[in-house]
This record gives C-alpha cells, structure tokens and sequence, in this order.
C-alpha cells in the first residue's frame, strides 16, 4: 500500500494525516506535500499526524527536513504529532529531536 497523505484545515491549523511508511518511496511526495502548503499558506501551523508511521528511514527524516525548511521560509510552523517510540528513536539517535516541534 503507498503511503497517503490526508490533508484538512482548521482555523490556522493545517492538518496533515500521514499513513504509511516514510521511505525513499514516499519521501519525495512528503516534501513536495509541506512545500505546496507552506507556499500557499504562508504563516499558518502545519500539523503533521505521524502515528500511523510505522516506519521512517533517512530518506524520509530527509524529506521533513526539507519541509520544515520551507515551512519556516514562509513564516509558518511545521509540528510533528503522535510519532511514535520507533520513529521517535530516529529522531533522537540524530539528534533532530531538537530541531522539530512535537506533540506527544
């Protein structure tokens, strides 16, 4: 199954329900996704649901780089939600932990 990508708004917020794994598939679609929302929706909150992310490899955290990148450009704020512990772990053994918002 591809990895999907719902998106809905809400106020300010934009919410972005990621299903699927984060790999060298999907990881292009999910950069190109946050780049898109951060160009048309300048300032505003993206939200980005993980918990049904079962699996992440350096392509994907590649991928939310990139988008947290231009999300800040256009003055907005990328927070990542529901990671889960085995997606979370990559994100502390790169330390990257720090330079992502999270909601638990």
């Amino acid at each position: 199954m591809a990895t999907q990508f719902e998106t809905f708004k809400q106020d300010k917020v934009i919410n972005v329900k990621v299903c699927g794994s984060l790999d060298a598939q999907s990881a292009g679609g999910l950069r190109e996704q946050l780049k898109t929302l951060a160009a048309s929706s300048a300032g505003n909150k993206i939200v980005l649901d993980l918990s049904q992310v079962p699996f992440m490899d350096s392509t994907g955290l590649a991928g939310l780089i990139s988008g947290l990148k231009a999300v800040r450009q256009h003055g907005g704020e990328l927070v990542l939600a529901g990671v889960t512990p085995e997606v979370m772990r990559i994100f502390q053994i790169t330390l990257l932990d720090r330079a992502f918002t999270f909601i638990l």
